[in-house]
């Protein structure tokens, strides 16, 4: 043996031993596997020997045009390289890197057979489509948490807009209040303008009175009535004073109070607005993961 025959002998040998191969000929009938190939979808070799190629894989696409033209180029001398997906023995899938190639006659012209070389990728593949399956189903997850937190922040807002209108409302009516309040003083300042008038009536018509001698008793007696209601109209603006005063110090700490809920509530409202856009932004970006999963397992 030559030295060249030795090197192919053992280049054949480390073929043999690290790839699967199979070989058909141009009717789809099994005319050689190593023992590699048969021990990947767990065959004997004896029991793949004169298979059909269909056999080997699964009905949807055995049974599909797909696969009259993939056998179709490979007798008209078309190579073939992909993912593909395969049945066990078992009836389980298989996954091979495949590489189909035709075998030509002596003299280079017709396509005598097909040989095919595979790696089993199966477990690769597994792995990979468990993790676009859960990536998916995060995605989904995701989606819709986001789409009940929207929800949820979205009813907040309605609930803080209502209460802002309400808030607005009352900072309208504690105004409405605040002049009228203001109104109520101009009025106990007037009365009490009044009354000092009438005070000072009364008591020149107490000194006229005393000056005209018995005939102005009549004076002196209304002068002090006068005096009199002068001094219960003086009494009881004060009351309305202080209460007036009461009242205008309330609203205004009302109206500070509505002004800081207002604020509070202005400032609530943005924060559970940007809340919301958040909410859109991870709902786009799970639609976006779920998307790029679903094309990378069509591509798959």
């Amino acid at each position: 043996m030559t030295q060249t025959q030795e090197n192919l002998n053992l280049l054949s040998r480390a073929v043999d031993k690290n790839l699967a191969i199979i070989s058909f000929n141009t009717q789809h009938k099994v005319v050689y596997v190593n023992s590699n190939f048969a021990h990947t979808l767990n065959y004997t070799q004896d029991e793949m020997i004169g298979m059909d190629h269909s056999s080997l894989c699964f009905p949807s696409f055995a049974n599909s045009p797909e696969y009259l033209t993939f056998w179709k180029d490979l007798l008209n001398g078309k190579s073939y390289q992909d993912k593909i997906e395969r049945k066990s023995k078992q009836g389980e899938s298989i996954w091979l890197e495949a590489t189909y190639m035709p075998i030509y006659d002596a003299n280079d012209e017709n396509v005598i057979g097909v040989l095919k070389v595979a790696t089993d990728i199966t477990e690769r593949e597994k792995q990979i489509r468990t993790f676009t399956r859960e990536l998916s189903e995060m995605a989904a997850e995701l989606n819709a948490q986001s789409t009940e937190g929207n929800s949820k922040n979205n009813e907040l807002l309605n609930e803080i807009d209502k209460i802002e209108t309400y808030s607005n409302e009352n900072a309208e009516k504690l105004t409405s209040l605040q002049t009228q309040a203001k109104q109520i003083r101009g009025i106990v300042d007037v009365i009490k303008q009044i009354s000092d008038q009438t005070n000072i009536l009364a008591i020149n018509a107490a000194i006229e009175g005393a000056h005209a001698g018995d005939s102005g008793r009549g004076f002196v007696v209304v002068a002090k009535e006068l005096q009199r209601l002068s001094d219960q109209v003086k009494h009881s603006i004060k009351e309305v004073e202080k209460q007036a005063s009461s009242i205008i110090s309330s609203v205004n700490e009302m109206t500070l109070g509505t002004q800081t809920v207002q604020k509070n509530v202005h400032e609530s409202r943005e924060n559970v607005a940007s809340a919301v856009q958040s909410f859109k932004d991870i709902a786009n970006a799970a639609n976006a993961l779920d998307k790029h999963s679903n094309q990378y397992q069509e591509i798959l």
